[in-house]
């Protein structure tokens, strides 16, 4: 957990919907540097670099290029057939 400047607007409009990330509300007013520096919570803000890692961080990759190839192959077979090409020769030709 942590909680962002309030004065970055930049940093606000990316972070302040994370469920994350301490509302400047829980704070007393203009004390929010103050009580995090006490509790040692970080405070994001441009000047503090970090590095933001997405939770359950997944590629899609394999999946979309097993989905294309598959669709290649149904694309080489039409297009083989209709220009008097073989199958493999098309889909080599389109999974370039």
């Amino acid at each position: 957990m942590c909680a962002i400047d309030p004065t970055d607007a930049y940093i606000v409009q990316h972070f302040s919907t994370d469920p994350h990330i301490l509302q400047e509300t829980l704070f007393p007013s203009g004390k929010l540097n103050e009580v995090c520096s006490l509790l040692r919570i970080d405070v994001l803000s441009k000047q503090k670099s970090f590095t933001a890692t997405p939770l359950n961080y997944k590629t899609e990759s394999l999946e979309c290029k097993r989905v294309l190839n598959q669709r290649s192959l149904l694309l080489a077979a039409i297009v083989g057939k209709e220009d008097s090409e073989s199958w493999q020769e098309a889909y080599k030709r389109l999974t370039k």
